[in-house]
């Protein structure tokens, strides 16, 4: 991943490079700093282990460039170079410990100047530098892959703040390392949500997993992918460009690199990138993405081995669609996505209950060639449209079932369109099948849903053709459950597994409770005024309450800073140990929140608790 400032943020104008004066070599890279003032070339060699740079300023006297852990001064790696009157270069290691003068590096200097010159007004100067030096004053520039046999590595990154309107995105280029061809599987750029803060001087960076909290408002939306085989340059319709900048609400971006070293070769160093062009006039419409498909996890992929093929299919409402603008969306392009086993991926349109076409059908799907596939005439999409996706699958080379996951070894099931105008809080819409048909398919009354018991239950399942025969048959006719984005913390409530139905959510309540969920991580946030004012009007025990202490996190210190200050909010904590005979939590919490709050003029007993991989509250009415 690059680890350069200046080239993180690769973006810039559609313009070729400006210096009057010759490179004293050629280069790899090249990018334009600054239209008419600085442009930057660079070259990675050795075998991956240094870097040589070659900067050009309008300017005489001294040049500098920073190599920073989070995009500002503070923390940068600073190389200060001139030419005498002599003609001899001069060059110095210098670091910031913040907005002020930059202190020189006496610990090693790392920063080596090779030849320079002043030319026309302006200065070059040529210099080279090791990726990682081990010195604590510098940064290093290449991102050392773990030697695992999956890697996703995540990076925070701040939207340029140089443009006051806003302007678009005409095309992007994905600049895969030349040395790590075999090694970058994807590469995603997502956009965080509009609320998100960050300390900029020091933004997350590392193994996604590690970083959670802070990515969880970072992975929904799409900014544009990479896919082992993918073109180099993606150019945007000419009607349509990616927003930056101006009134454009996204200020963060988060790069996901998925790294596949299956032999765990180890000290494998990446310098990957993007680099967007922006455009001098700003075009019509907004780009925006829509991805169709199923969740990648077992719930949703259980594929049989040995067999010829498995087809899955997933669907997603009209209610998806309810958003559109009446004059509709057009949808310009389509990208695929599955892995090793997948063999066809295919999209149908469905309106007024009939299939209307294919937004694109990929009958004969190369894991090693998943580029942007522009439609030969643009699709309108419409409110009140549905649509169905099928990924077939071909298991034959293998013995073990084949799971959804994250490994190049898993599989997914995923289209991504790309299409115009923008709609706000449209992302993608997956299905999964619904806990009642893995509960059926088992012969489990219980509605006690544990994700890791079928997991194992699945893998001891012994496959024979007869088996897998049946297994589709499943697959074909289980109920699905869907989710899609643009509807969490809107105010609104929206039926799940069903009102009159037993829940399955929150161990010792499950007999006396619905389930309500906030969807999101609000672990250290709180949810939004409208999510709140959804379940402000009722009696509320927080999750956490509900179970012994200790038992779960949920919600967050920061929402519980706003809901224990409710009027209706009942302080009851379970015990967590043994009731007495003819008592249930229920009871407790019955006398416990009748003496705090005040009683309402309902009658009706009952608690609504949420889904526990969400935001969670216990909803107590009196």
């Amino acid at each position: 991943m690059l680890f350069i400032v200046l080239l993180l943020v690769a973006i810039g104008d559609v313009v070729s490079i400006s210096s009057p004066i010759t490179p004293f070599t050629t280069y790899r890279y090249s990018t334009e700093l600054e239209k008419g003032i600085a442009d930057l070339w660079w070259t990675v060699y050795n075998g991956a282990k240094d870097i040589t740079f070659e900067l050009h300023m309008k300017t005489t006297g001294w040049i500098a460039l920073g190599i920073s852990p989070g995009g500002g001064m503070e923390g940068a790696d600073i190389g200060v170079g001139w030419v005498d009157t002599e003609g001899k270069v001069h060059f110095q290691d210098r670091h910031a410990f913040d907005f002020v003068k930059p202190v020189i590096d006496n610990t090693i200097e790392n920063w080596l100047a090779l030849r320079g010159r002043e030319s026309n007004g302006g200065t070059a100067i040529q210099f080279r530098r090791l990726l990682d030096t081990c010195d604590p004053m510098d940064v290093e520039i290449k991102y050392a892959v773990p030697s695992n046999d999956t890697t996703y590595h995540c990076k925070v990154y701040k939207a340029p703040a140089r443009y006051s309107r806003k302007r678009h995105a005409i095309a992007h280029k994905t600049m895969i390392d030349p040395n790590n061809v075999d090694l970058v599987h994807h590469l995603v750029l997502y956009e965080c949500d509009q609320t998100v803060k960050f300390d900029d001087n020091n933004l997350p960076d590392g193994v996604c997993d590690d970083y959670y909290r802070e990515f969880s408002h970072c992975l929904s939306n799409t900014a544009t992918v990479w896919e082992v085989g993918g073109e180099e340059i993606v150019e945007f319709p000419t009607e349509a460009g990616y927003p930056v900048g101006g009134d454009f609400g996204i200020k963060y971006y988060v790069i996901e690199m998925h790294y596949n070293n299956p032999k765990l070769i180890p000290n494998r160093r990446d310098n990957t990138g993007i680099r967007f062009y922006i455009g001098k006039e700003l075009r019509q419409y907004d780009l925006g993405y829509l991805a169709f498909g199923t969740s990648s996890n077992a719930l949703a992929l259980t594929i049989p081995p040995k067999v010829d093929q498995f087809i899955v299919d997933s669907y997603c409402p009209s209610e998806f669609s309810k958003n559109f603008p009446e004059s509709g969306i057009t949808v310009v392009s389509a990208l695929l996505h599955a892995h090793l086993q997948g063999r066809s991926l295919g999209t149908k349109l469905i309106r007024n209950n009939t299939a209307v076409e294919y937004l694109f059908n990929a009958e004969r799907y190369d894991f090693n060639y998943q580029f942007d596939n522009r439609l030969s005439e643009p699709i309108q999409l419409y409110p009140g449209d549905e649509f169905a996706t099928r990924c077939v699958y071909n298991t034959m080379n293998k013995s073990q079932v084949t799971l959804g996951g994250q490994r190049t070894t898993d599989e997914m099931c995923s289209q991504i369109f790309t299409y115009y105008p923008r709609v706000k809080d449209l992302y993608g819409c997956f299905s999964m099948n619904h806990p009642d048909a893995w509960q059926a398919i088992r012969n489990r009354v219980s509605n006690d849903f544990n994700n890791t018991e079928i997991l194992d239950w699945i893998k001891n399942i012994e496959w024979t053709p007869t088996v897998a025969a049946q297994w589709q048959e499943f697959y074909n006719d289980a109920s699905r459950m869907v989710t899609y984005s643009g509807f969490g913390e809107n105010g609104k409530v929206y039926e799940g597994r069903g009102w009159n139905r037993q829940a399955a959510h929150s161990p010792g309540w499950n007999d006396d409770a619905f389930g309500i969920c906030i969807m999101g991580d609000f672990r250290t946030a709180s949810p939004n005024e409208k999510a709140l004012n959804a379940v402000q009007d009722y009696y509320i025990i927080t999750h956490r309450q509900s179970q012994r202490p200790g038992y779960t996190e949920c919600p967050g210190n920061g929402t519980m800073d706003v809901v224990n200050k409710w009027p209706r909010y009942c302080s009851f904590q379970n015990p967590g140990t043994p009731l007495d005979a003819n008592e249930t939590l229920l009871s407790l919490a019955n006398n416990f929140c009748g003496k705090e709050v005040p009683s309402p003029s309902s009658a009706s007993t009952y608690f609504i608790t949420p889904v526990i991989l969400f935001f969670l509250l216990l909803i107590y009415a009196l």
